[in-house]
């Protein structure tokens, strides 16, 4: 009887071999890689959820691969109508009548991060990367990867991969205590080859259409006038602009960026009721004061220690002391 056990242990093997080895794990650079892939080659609509504590928003987003004609399209499907429509060298959208910006700025900017592979070896001294695990969003099997800050001047991140397609599904803010803060995620998703944008205009009415600037309006060249010393750890000029307000004053805009979050520190006129300590500005904190009577506001998704940093570390640069 011995030889038939060990003739049923031999044919069980296969059997137990393949339990015992599940799908390999891919790693973060693979699934990046295959993100970039896919940003170039798939066409993809579906309806997303954004959340941001207890404001919740719905939006149809569409992603065209065609190369004429390729590029983003968003809409949202609840409240006030807005529209935005990404192309190559342009964004266009359409703001609500009520002058609410706030989430239209994440249209301008992308419902769900622009990851490549390069953001990995740039952030690997500020997060620590891995894959944690698979699951499913929108009805999907996708990988979870997390992006776990390794100091408190930033929040972490939590973003699911398409384990067919590479595309991005969704992406959570964490907290300090690794809770969530804001969540962007795809109810449904579904690839298709000749999925067509609108045209160059919106559907919204065209005196609320606004060409919304674009990471290339932010020059690197030169010196701004304004300078942060020193920098929070990891994070870097990113762009900067000077824009010629109404009245003929004049207003700084500079991005700084860890790789992950970016912070955006505006310098302006002091203006009657100056904005002055922390406030909440919907998906992102914003801390103000003032200096040398300018109004300094800092803004973005990472804590209010670190906005309170570039406020107060903001310098005029020596090479430009207007």
């Amino acid at each position: 009887m011995n030889w038939m056990l060990a003739l049923l242990l031999l044919l069980g093997q296969p059997v137990l071999a393949q339990q015992q080895n599940p799908e390999a794990r891919p790693t973060v650079l693979q699934l990046l890689g295959k993100l970039e892939d896919a940003r170039l080659r798939l066409s993809y609509q579906g309806p997303v959820v954004f959340q941001h504590k207890n404001r919740l928003e719905t939006f149809l987003l569409r992603r065209s691969a065609d190369p004429v004609e390729g590029g983003e399209y968003v809409i949202s499907t609840n409240g006030p109508l807005r529209e935005m429509l990404r192309r190559d060298q342009w964004v266009r959208c359409v703001l609500p009548e009520n002058g609410d910006s706030l989430v239209d700025a994440r249209l301008i900017n992308g419902l769900l991060p622009q990851l490549d592979t390069s953001v990995l070896e740039r952030t690997r001294a500020t997060y620590q990367w891995r894959v944690t695990g698979k699951n499913r969003v929108a009805n999907r099997p996708a990988w979870q990867v997390r992006a776990m800050a390794r100091d408190a001047l930033r929040f972490s991140h939590e973003y699911w991969f398409d384990a067919q397609w590479g595309s991005l599904l969704g992406h959570v803010l964490l907290s300090e205590k690794h809770e969530p803060l804001e969540q962007t995620l795809f109810v449904d998703f579904k690839v298709e080859e000749n999925l067509k944008l609108p045209p160059g205009h919106l559907l919204g009415k065209q005196h609320l259409s606004v060409q919304a600037a674009n990471e290339a309006t932010l020059k690197l060249e030169g010196h701004p006038a304004w300078q942060v010393q020193p920098l929070p750890a990891g994070f870097a000029l990113a762009g900067y602009q000077k824009l010629k307000l109404p009245d003929g004053e004049h207003q700084w805009q500079l991005r700084f960026s860890d790789g992950l979050a970016d912070v955006t520190v505006y310098v302006e006129p002091r203006a009657e009721q100056p904005l002055q300590g922390s406030f909440d500005m919907g998906p992102v904190n914003a801390f103000g004061q003032l200096k040398n009577d300018r109004q300094v506001v800092a803004m973005g998704p990472v804590p209010l220690a670190t906005l309170r940093h570039f406020s107060t570390y903001l310098i005029k640069a020596a090479a430009n002391p207007q």
